[in-house]
């Protein structure tokens, strides 16, 4: 999500929820002011859940043993060595 694209989806869902909650008071007291912005609350969790599963969807990661060793620095007198082999050069 773009800086600007976010922050037009802040104010806007902000305003959301003032106005369910406004909406929610001037109908139904405290208990409508809850309500009220219980549901805008929900709305906008509708709105972001597909952004925030993205998110938090773990990355593809390597499974083979094989593979992963052949990415895996490991350390020698202080320095690292990387041990990444070119598959190219291998012919």
């Amino acid at each position: 999500m773009e800086p600007a694209h976010a922050t037009q989806f802040t104010i806007v869902s902000g305003s959301l929820e003032l106005g369910g909650a406004a909406l929610g008071a001037h109908l139904g007291g405290l208990s409508g002011l809850s309500l009220g912005w219980l549901a805008a609350v929900c709305v906008v969790a509708m709105l972001m859940s597909r952004r925030v599963y993205r998110a938090a969807r773990p990355i593809e990661a390597l499974t083979c043993t094989d593979q992963l060793a052949r990415y895996t620095p490991y350390h020698e007198g202080g320095r690292t060595i990387n041990t990444h082999v070119d598959e190219a050069s291998l012919g």
